[in-house]
């Protein structure tokens, strides 16, 4: 518990000196970052309605850009919410669907493509754990 709080204090401590929400050096893409309890709250309750069966949390990159943009593509048809993190071999499902076309567009399409260095994929993990 105390790794997740200590977690909490160095992503806030980003946001005070301007870090975060981060910018992709390579395709200019602006992450969501923080996803704040208003969205949450409403997250919840069309989880709970069942209009979103579920959520979904993909961390790194697939093996191709294809796979990645089926992956989502299949979790998105289920309505699925779609949490985008992290990387492998310096690459992401993020910067795999950008290179495919696929527009992240946030609530509207089920995605939220929150994080691209591993500290904040210790932050998905921790939100999800919390609810």
């Amino acid at each position: 518990m105390a790794t997740l709080f200590a977690e909490e204090i160095l992503l806030a401590l980003r946001y005070i000196n301007g870090l975060e929400p981060c910018k992709d050096p390579e395709t200019g893409y602006v992450y969501n970052g923080f996803i704040t309890d208003t969205i949450q709250r409403n997250l919840g309750v069309q989880l709970v309605d069942g209009t979103m069966p579920g959520f979904a949390a993909i961390i790194g990159a697939a093996p191709t850009d294809d796979i990645a943009v089926s992956i989502v593509r299949g979790l998105q048809e289920r309505n699925i919410l779609t949490f985008l993190s992290g990387q492998s071999n310096g690459d992401s499902v993020t910067r795999q669907l950008l290179r495919k076309g696929v527009e992240l567009v946030g609530m509207p399409e089920l995605f939220r493509s929150v994080l691209i260095l591993s500290i904040r994929c210790m932050h998905l993990i921790g939100r999800s754990a919390h609810r």
